[in-house]
């Protein structure tokens, strides 16, 4: 409606980071403007929805656990801003160690060049505070973030990130016309998971990005990562160094062919257990070029030479990935895709590969048809062969097939304007969210602009008009090309005003991430299956900074990591009392860009 918008059935919300920082619910929710949009309010309430992904017939559980809360939103003027956040969850399904009802109060202002951001929360017993302040000047930045989490607070909906951390946050950005240059230094004491014989000593995570541009089709990338934690359980001193240089030759009819050559260094100590040191040498190259229209080739090679301390072993694990697809608009109606790809795995026994010692012939395929602006047809078909490389692995299949349709209905009430939406969908090389004039445009990547579909044209260029108060701009996240997933904001709410053009923006690129489950593997296959049991609020940590709390079906998810050696720990202090790990409790793996990690966590009853 004009001033405020009501919601049903299954819904995202968070208010802030430190009350609800985001759930899913099956309920309603509220929210809009009054007093000259001087005030801002919203509300919610719903049976919390604990899901990950697709989830197969007869794995999602209803839990007695509910939701409820609402905002409050002083906005006297553009660059400043007050809100007042209350969250309440209830019912016999909620985590013990979790808080009835949890507040918290934020204030941003704009001062100039200078931005702050504060907020306080009270969990009814503890309290935890963040503290943010930016400044931004043309093409340089800086800021500094400072956090005080007690070891109890919990969110509405978890505990969160950082708990007991007591640290800050440094980091800034230089960005010329051929280079950009971005660091971040974290310096923080954790009374958690900390080293009993050094409980007051300084953690710190820093790392290093820079860009630099050779000529138009030509780039070099480094980024080099520093870990030394001797205030942790777990004490580490690591050391990462990547490298890459990319370079695109334009073909005939705007198509391009693009290689890229990496190396990579890596140097983990561990002082409390001198037998888990190691060296990691690493170099990769591959390729990507269209062999007929709509059809492209890729292939990558990596190889490592690991060096473990202790054995004086060396391990020389390598994988060859290739594959093609295909992308096909056949009428403005019809379109559909098809993806081969096969991952060869070689020298997978070494005691530190990275490797998960399968091998892989992956085939899928898929058509979507739109009957009507509001209807859309859909079937995929995928089928994935994996046999063994290590001794230790089993082979199997599997088929996975969908089909469905999505419709949509508007109401008979109208009042809206009619304005203009464009921008361009890019690959975002450097992952700074902005074009460069070395970046191409992506062709054929569907927008959603409100409930019209617009694709982009050779040039990742788009457009549509649209007749409406508000409108959600967003990726069509099928459509983008394989491995490929959004740099930056993936959706904006956009106000239309007759006239106005609004430009939105999408970079896309290679990204890599984490998954897998935590469950009791009841029929010792070693792989979740249905009749084992998904053991929910597990925390897991990458590399010693980042935390995640396994939901309902006891899944977690690392988003967004980069390409490398990573550490994966799983925290033996939340796993419940009846169960013990049946695999180690720290884990060393090698992420590729643009692909997914699946590492599952099994466990099993005392």
């Amino acid at each position: 409606f004009k001033d405020f918008s009501l919601r049903g059935f299954d819904i995202s919300k968070g208010f802030s980071s430190l009350s609800l920082p985001g759930a899913s619910v099956r309920g309603v929710s509220l929210e809009g403007t009054t007093f000259g949009r001087k005030l801002h309010y919203s509300g919610l309430w719903g049976r919390e929805r604990f899901t990950f992904g697709q989830v197969a017939p007869g794995i999602e559980e209803k839990r007695e656990s509910f939701l409820e809360g609402a905002q409050l939103k002083v906005v006297p003027s553009r660059y400043n801003s007050m809100a007042f956040n209350f969250a309440r969850g209830y019912g016999n399904g909620r985590q013990d160690y979790l808080q009835e009802r949890v507040y918290s109060v934020e204030n941003i202002h704009r001062i100039g060049k200078l931005h702050l951001h504060s907020e306080v929360g009270w969990d009814e017993e503890t309290f935890a505070t963040h503290f943010d302040t930016r400044w931004i000047q043309d093409d340089l930045s800086f800021g500094i973030n400072f956090r005080e989490i007690d070891p109890d607070y919990t969110t509405i909906t978890s505990r969160g990130p950082d708990r007991g951390e007591v640290g800050a946050v440094m980091s800034g950005g230089l960005r010329g016309q051929d280079f950009s240059l971005s660091g971040a230094l974290d310096v923080y004491r954790d009374r958690v998971l900390f080293n009993p014989d050094k409980s007051h000593a300084l953690n710190y995570d820093g790392n290093i990005a820079a860009s630099l541009l050779i000529n138009d089709s030509s780039r070099v990338n480094s980024t080099l990562y520093y870990l030394n934690t001797p205030g942790l359980i777990s004490p580490t001193r690591s050391v990462r160094l990547n490298n890459r240089y990319t370079k695109r030759f334009k073909l005939v009819n705007n198509r391009s062919f693009s290689i890229f050559l990496g190396n990579s260094y890596s140097r983990n100590r561990y002082p409390l257990s001198s037998t888990s040191d190691y060296n990691n040498y690493g170099v990769s190259a591959g390729m990507s070029f269209p062999l007929i229209s709509d059809l492209y080739f890729n292939i990558s090679y990596a190889y490592n030479r690991i060096e473990d301390l202790a054995s004086g072993e060396t391990g020389t694990p390598r994988v060859m990935t290739t594959g093609l697809s295909y992308y096909k608009t056949f009428t403005p109606s019809l379109r559909g895709r098809f993806n081969l790809s096969y991952r060869d795995e070689e020298k997978t026994q070494g005691i530190r590969t990275f490797l998960a010692g399968e091998d892989s012939l992956d085939v899928e395929m898929g058509l979507h048809y739109d009957l009507s602006k509001d209807v859309n047809f859909f079937t995929s078909a995928r089928l994935r062969n994996v046999w063994a490389e290590s001794a230790d692995r089993d082979s199997f299949n599997e088929v996975d097939i969908r089909f469905g349709f999505r419709s949509r209905w508007d109401s008979p009430f109208h009042w809206s304007p009619q304005g203009v939406v464009r921008g361009v969908v890019f690959d975002d090389l450097n992952g700074d969210t902005i074009k460069d004039k070395d970046e191409q445009g992506i062709a054929d990547v569907t927008i959603n602009v409100g409930e019209r579909k617009v694709k982009t044209n050779k040039n990742g260029l788009y457009k549509a008009s649209i007749k409406a108060k508000k409108s959600v701009v967003s990726l069509d996240f099928g459509s983008l090309p394989k491995g490929y997933v959004a740099s930056g904001q993936s959706s904006y709410v956009v106000d239309i005003s007759k006239k106005v053009r609004h430009t939105i923006d999408f970079g896309i690129n290679r990204q890599s991430g984490i998954y897998g489950v935590v469950f009791c593997d009841q029929d010792g296959n070693g792989k979740p299956s249905r009749g084992d049991i998904f053991i929910s609020g597990v925390n897991i940590i990458l590399d010693k900074t980042k935390r995640l709390t396994t939901d309902f079906e006891g899944g977690y998810f690392f988003r967004n990591v980069p390409e490398g050696t990573h550490t994966i720990m799983l925290d033996v202090n939340s796993l419940p009392l009846q169960y013990l790990p049946l695999i180690k409790i720290k884990n060393e793996i090698k992420l590729e860009e643009g692909t997914t990690y699946i590492f599952h966590i099994p466990v099993q009853k005392k």
